[in-house]
């Protein structure tokens, strides 16, 4: 068997890998590029509607809600929190799921402390990201800890906003697909390199 050739299920194994992140990255910025807008869309948290017709928006007139919950590194920093908006002055008080307006979780990937997050909440009035509620919802013990802050809201079901995830350029939707297929495509280059030179040839007396 070939030396080269010994080495292609690995490399066809990392290229189908690289290939489905690829693509899956490319469907994703596909579906945010061609369901959203470049300019963000202000919506007063009121006029929330879910699933949202723009899944890139700027979100005025709420609360911070009081409560959050946290998801922490092996070094017990701070690694993900998620935190409610409320509407302005909204206490509850509606039956469990029935909240007089769609619940909409912050999704903060960059807060590191209660110190940071105090601020962020002390001189934000808006927030600005794009809706990953499309592929990604809360792990039923977020959103179990959330109501249990806020039980007229069903956070189940909630609109999640990241204002990390950055709006896709025009190009790189097509781009990443484009990578993926390609990726794919060597896999299976890779894999018939090897079906043609790394089975050895077969030996007759």
């Amino acid at each position: 068997m070939s030396r080269v050739a010994q080495w292609m299920p690995l490399l066809a194994i990392v290229a189908v890998i690289g290939g489905g992140f690829c693509l899956f990255f490319g469907w994703r910025a596909s579906h945010v590029f061609n369901n959203g807008t470049p300019e963000p869309q202000r919506v007063a948290l009121a006029a929330m509607t879910n699933p949202p017709t723009n899944l890139h928006l700027t979100v005025t007139d709420f609360d911070w809600g009081g409560g959050f919950v946290t998801k922490e590194d092996k070094g017990g920093s701070w690694d993900r929190v998620w935190i409610p908006l409320v509407p302005p002055g909204f206490r509850p008080g509606a039956p469990a799921g029935n909240a007089p307006y769609v619940p909409v979780v912050v999704d903060l990937g960059k807060v590191k402390s209660q110190g940071e997050l105090e601020v962020i909440a002390a001189t934000r009035k808006e927030v600005t990201g794009v809706v990953t509620s499309g592929w990604y919802s809360l792990d039923s013990d977020v959103a179990t800890k959330l109501a249990n802050g806020n039980p007229a809201a069903d956070y189940s079901k909630a609109v999640i906003l990241d204002p990390d995830y950055e709006f896709p350029t025009s190009d790189r939707p097509g781009f990443l697909l484009a990578s993926g297929a390609g990726l794919v495509l060597l896999a299976l280059v890779f894999g018939g390199v090897y079906l043609r030179f790394g089975q050895g040839r077969p030996q007759f007396n």
